[in-house]
């Protein structure tokens, strides 16, 4: 019987590896935002600075080639010709989570696109979102399977709504002995749906399920709660007690050897400058080589208002985000182009 894997070494026509970075430039961006004092108005309330006082200057040590630990993708925002989506207003915009509840010809068209137009490296699927869309295991090894075959990293989300890890490792498994998974993100939202004690020990089960098996370990903050997701760490009397964590240093201290990273989700009406403010208080804490991914920088409001907020704006200000860390150790989850249109 054909396996899934060799169904889509099949199927899909021995799909060509992505010429990277691609030939083509996309759209430059916009010129960097100067002082406006208050958000402006759509389309450039996506990227603004409220005084001008931001860094300006691209970061050293950027990996030159796909890197697992530097991520290169768009979590949400970008518009794909002839792309039906599901659940979004605009129906060209791509939200990667919704690839398992497309066909195949719909799947496969939106990931082509994301790696030779775009020039992504990474990808974010979510086993809690498949399930939400009635969608099962085979699905997300589908998408997951046809990823691989493109040349990206696959990240999947395990949980969410408070279950515990243990709860995605069949379906992590699967996944791993059908060589379609990279990274295994604890929980999306971890601050919204878990006490902090909870994160921690889902974070050290993550890590001792993920790192054995060669595998990177990641978890995301969901800006915008109550908590701690301002710093990417939780504390409290619980977890001082049980593992000496006391602040966001002992944190990250203490959960280095299972954590490999970090999606820090901010404010997307925040301006450049308290982004950028906000990802040097997070990784300033963080112990090489762990890193942060400053995730969902207008995803949410592009997703929200699609027709008011445009992917380059967006793009614009996960680069600018990069700038906060002059050694290369933050990467974006919505967006990875320069100002002259080509992939970073």
């Amino acid at each position: 019987m054909i396996t899934l894997q060799d169904y889509y070494a099949f199927g899909s026509g021995g799909s060509p590896a992505p010429v990277w970075p691609p030939t083509q430039p996309r759209e430059p961006l916009p010129p960097d935002p100067g002082a406006t004092g208050t958000q402006p108005g759509p389309p450039e309330a996506s990227c603004w600075s409220s005084n001008g006082d931001y860094i300006r200057t691209e970061p050293s040590n950027i990996p030159t080639a796909p890197d697992r630990r530097w991520h290169r993708g768009n979590f949400c925002g970008v518009r794909v010709p002839g792309y039906t989506s599901s659940s979004c207003l605009d129906k060209s915009l791509l939200f990667t989570w919704e690839l398992t509840d497309n066909s195949d010809d719909q799947m496969r068209l939106a990931i082509d696109y994301y790696v030779d137009v775009c020039g992504y490296t990474h990808l974010v699927l979510s086993r809690p979102q498949t399930m939400n869309q009635g969608r099962t295991l085979a699905d997300l090894i589908r998408v997951a399977l046809y990823a691989k075959s493109r040349g990206l990293f696959v990240i999947i989300v395990a949980v969410s709504d408070g279950a515990p890890f243990a709860d995605a490792i069949p379906w992590l498994e699967a996944c791993l002995a059908a060589g379609c998974l990279d990274i295994v993100c604890f929980a999306w939202q971890a601050d919204k749906w878990y006490q902090p004690e909870e994160i921690v020990q889902g974070i050290i089960d993550n890590g001792e399920w993920s790192h054995p098996r060669q595998l990177l370990t990641t978890t995301h903050w969901g800006g915008g709660y109550p908590g701690w997701a301002e710093s990417c760490a939780c504390w409290d009397a619980v977890t001082y007690v049980q593992w000496g964590i006391s602040d966001r240093f002992s944190f990250q201290r203490v959960l280095a050897p299972y954590l490999d990273g970090h999606y820090g989700q901010c404010n997307t009406e925040a301006p450049i400058d308290a982004v950028q403010s906000w990802l040097f208080k997070c990784f300033i804490a963080m112990p090489p080589p762990m890193f942060l991914v400053s995730s969902e920088e207008d995803a949410e409001a592009e997703y929200d208002e699609p027709y008011q907020r445009l992917e380059r704006y967006g793009d614009q200000k996960g680069l600018l985000a990069t700038f906060s860390s002059p050694d290369g150790r933050v990467s974006y989850l919505n967006g990875a182009r320069r100002s002259n249109g080509r992939v970073w």
